[in-house]
């Protein structure tokens, strides 16, 4: 029987906010990022991808209101039995549609884990 968990961290991005140094850079640098892990995802048979995408991007209202504590975030965590990632970001700074991003992009099966479960919870609320 597993122990219950309790995550302090209210979203993925605020996970790593909490725990490391996070980067800034351009929405063109995370779109690239999220490709590649996209691209390591299909190259590994039965991997789980999960993932949500900041407020305005695309969906139906009903849903992006579910996710309303990601509505700045943008997040895809890839986990296979050989790979571990994630890419956790927040909007940092929006200049008529050209955004900046503070992000983190990790290779920590323990952070992977913690942020699937983070956006599992918004799931189920």
């Amino acid at each position: 029987m597993r122990a219950s968990y309790t995550e302090t961290a209210n979203s993925p991005f605020e996970l790593v906010a909490n725990s490391l140094s996070t980067r800034t850079g351009p929405a063109t640098l995370v779109e690239a990022f999220t490709l590649d892990l996209e691209r390591q995802a299909a190259s590994h048979p039965g991997a789980v991808v999960l993932s949500s995408f900041e407020r305005g991007v695309s969906g139906r209202r009903e849903i992006r209101d579910r996710y309303e504590a990601l509505s700045g975030e943008r997040a895809i965590v890839v986990l296979t039995p050989h790979l571990s990632a994630a890419l956790l970001a927040r909007v940092a700074a929006d200049n008529d549609g050209d955004r900046e991003f503070a992000y983190a992009l990790v290779y920590d099966r323990g952070l992977a884990t913690r942020a699937v479960r983070l956006l599992i919870e918004h799931i189920e609320a």
